[in-house]
């Protein structure tokens, strides 16, 4: 173990320095420490020397709440923790003062206290996403305890890897815990499956109508919010071509034999947006076929408006203006619909 990482169980756990000494001297059988030769380096102490994060981090009797399980496990925890992450643990923690330092949770096992405090405290390491079984329970459990503050903030970390595989069945748990905050997330997220996947989810079938509905509700109006911001950008870039393209007539020519590039490029972006109008998915990489494909056909592109072989300024520049513009204004789009997205409520 580097001496960082011991610096850092120093942090978290102010008797680290004398276990660690401990594991140094133990083999010694002296009162005191051993001559410096003697003593073991850091690198010498295994992991097997070292407690696991999760107790170092509810170890401490210097913690002024005991928090036991049904099982009778207990964990020492700083009052501060609990009184931040809940104002139903604030409570316990006020009740428990005239009584002593334990507060009993009678009906969480040992797993549940455990998954609880982790989501609590703010050193904590949030628990690998092994199954939505343990999502279900941490949504189960924050909204019982109406955690909040950075301990809410970090619930929506831990279900941040199902949001990008399995939004509506972090939606279900949601509706089912009757948590509108974690609804509204969900169904923003949902945003990412195209409409039939959506329609033929089954997971959905468990929420009542009413829900249902104002998920496709929400949906309807994100995307036609999201391709209106797309044909208003658009419609800006086509109008300011002098400036964005050079002098390339073809950009609003009504020749439909000379469709320009752009116009394929805006064509498969409203389309791309119509099918999955979440943020990401109009921003680097999902865009990058599409924008290669754009810069291909304009450093094609055969607009003219002069003699190349005379004027090379009174020429198409689409090539080269193409490739230091779009993705930077692709980036504006993205960020504009992602603003606006985040002012509808569910």
């Amino acid at each position: 173990m580097s001496s960082r990482s011991a610096l850092v169980l120093r942090a978290i756990d102010p008797l680290f320095a004398t276990r660690l000494r401990d594991v140094q001297y133990h083999d010694h059988g002296a009162a005191g420490p051993p001559p410096p030769g003697d003593r073991p380096s850091l690198h010498e102490i295994t992991q097997d020397d070292i407690p696991a994060p999760t107790a170092l981090l509810f170890c401490p009797p210097s913690a002024q709440v005991i928090v036991r399980s049904a099982n009778g496990t207990e964990y020492h925890v700083p009052r501060q923790v609990l009184v931040d992450a809940s104002p139903i643990l604030e409570t316990m923690c006020d009740h428990i003062q005239a009584e002593g330092r334990v507060l009993e949770l009678p009906d969480q096992t040992e797993e549940d206290v455990q998954l609880l405090l982790l989501l609590s405290h703010p050193l904590g390491p949030l628990p690998p996403p092994t199954s939505f079984e343990v999502a279900q329970q941490a949504i189960r459990l924050a909204t019982k305890y109406q955690l909040r503050g950075k301990a809410q903030d970090r619930v929506f970390m831990f279900l941040r890897s199902w949001w990008h595989t399995k939004p509506l069945k972090v939606f279900v748990a949601a509706v089912k815990s009757e948590w509108p905050g974690l609804m509204q997330k969900a169904a923003r997220e949902s945003l990412r499956l195209t409409v039939r996947q959506v329609v033929e989810c089954d997971e959905l079938d468990e929420i009542p109508t009413p829900f249902y509905r104002r998920l496709i509700a929400h949906r309807e109006e994100c995307v036609g919010t999201a391709v209106a911001l797309a044909d208003n950008w658009r419609k800006a870039h086509t109008s300011s071509f002098s400036n964005f393209f050079g002098l390339c007539p073809r950009i609003v020519s009504a020749d439909t034999s000379k469709y320009h590039w752009f116009h394929k490029l805006c064509d498969d972006l409203r389309a791309h947006i119509l099918a999955t109008p979440h943020p990401d998915t109009i921003s680097a990489p999902t865009l990058d076929p599409l924008l290669e494909r754009a810069l291909r056909d304009a450093a094609h592109c055969e607009g003219r408006v002069g003699n190349e072989a005379v004027d090379f300024y009174n020429t198409c520049q689409c090539g080269i203006l193409a490739s230091m513009k779009l993705p930077p204004i692709l980036k504006e789009l993205s960020k504009a619909v992602e603003d606006k997205l985040a002012e509808i409520s569910f």
